[in-house]
């Protein structure tokens, strides 16, 4: 009874520290993001917001202060240089 009980708990413990140590390996790295923010002129912020929203990357965040007519683009630098070039390139 002793050593069915040993070995169950020792099954237990080697299951559990192999499923965290799994999980500390598909922790995925965020990158660095950069934070740029953009006055809107000419048309509406909510506008301008959905022209951006195509070129945000997987990790990019854009706010809209429509109060201010402004957007706060985070994103990494990459995906900002394609949302912030005039042709979207």
């Amino acid at each position: 009874m002793k050593k069915t009980a040993l070995g169950l708990l020792i099954v237990f413990l080697s299951v559990l520290v192999s499923g965290s140590m799994y999980s500390f390996q598909q922790e995925e790295k965020i990158p660095e993001l950069k934070r740029e923010t953009v006055q809107v002129n000419y048309i509406s912020v909510g506008t301008a917001y959905g022209i951006l929203l195509p070129f945000k990357g997987p990790y990019g965040k854009i706010q809209m202060l429509r109060d201010r007519n402004m957007l706060v683009l985070e994103d990494q630098p990459e995906f900002l240089k394609k949302s912030l070039s005039p042709q979207g390139d």
